[in-house]
């Protein structure tokens, strides 16, 4: 009987994934409170790559300041072999410096596909001034009282080609996901007398719940929040692998 209960419970998670209707969702942030301003002449080619997981990108955030007159940049999606997916101009007005920069929210005019796992990079291009771009040292990561490590998800950046010494803040968006996750190794251990653990992993951040029934009992939810690799609890740093764990009793 526990077989059988098993495989209703993964049927479950299988089947009826758990959807977030959002208009725009943010499913990716690297941002610490406080940035390193970094200038980018007029003219100059501003580069982050990133590592995406997930299937769709709709927009993204940079931060920034301008102390000179308004002007205009351009913000480029790219693949990793340079190609243009989507690109959007934006009107950089004058901001003052802040300690954590000023957020810039682009939002490209088309949805796109992309495949989970793989390299994109940002170009930005400007005739500001004085724009300077926000980000975070590599060699220092500690803010306030807790380390900020650097996520696998988060590649180089460069300005006219010269290496940075730090990455570029950003953050990535979604429209509505109406497409359900990929579920792949979902198993079961049966860890005591009265408990069981399912685990599985998803091709992207997912919420989870798993439905199941106890002999003599109703059915009863087991909910818990966006699923990440084993070791690593904050959504913004999530790998390749999402890993979702429940322990029923």
């Amino acid at each position: 009987m526990r077989t059988f209960l098993l495989i209703i419970a993964i049927g479950t998670l299988i089947m009826t994934p758990l959807r977030s209707f959002a208009a725009e969702e943010k499913f990716f942030e690297f941002a610490t409170d406080v940035g390193v301003p970094i200038e980018i002449p007029t003219g100059s080619i501003a580069i982050q790559e990133f590592k995406v997981h997930n299937d769709y990108i709709n927009a993204i955030d940079l931060w920034f300041d301008n102390a000179g007159s308004s002007g205009s940049a351009t913000v480029t999606f790219l693949d990793s072999s340079n190609a243009v997916l989507t690109s959007k101009s934006v009107t950089i007005a004058p901001s003052d410096p802040f300690y954590t920069g000023q957020q810039l929210h682009v939002r490209f005019s088309k949805t796109v596909g992309i495949t989970s796992g793989s390299w994109y990079k940002i170009r930005i291009t400007s005739n500001a001034p004085k724009l300077r771009l926000y980000g975070v040292k590599r060699v220092q990561f500690v803010e306030h009282d807790a380390p900020y490590p650097i996520d696998s998800s988060v590649g180089g950046s460069s300005v006219n080609g010269e290496s940075q010494i730090a990455v570029f803040k950003f953050a990535l968006y979604e429209e509505t996901d109406a497409e359900a996750p990929i579920i792949t190794n979902a198993s079961s251990t049966i860890s005591g007398p009265d408990t069981m653990q399912i685990a599985f992993n998803a091709n992207e951040l997912v919420d989870r719940m798993v439905s199941y029934t106890r002999i003599g009992r109703g059915i009863r939810k087991l909910e818990a929040g966006h699923s990440c690799p084993s070791g690593r609890s904050h959504r913004s740093l999530c790998g390749s692998s999402r890993r979702g764990a429940f322990i029923t009793d």
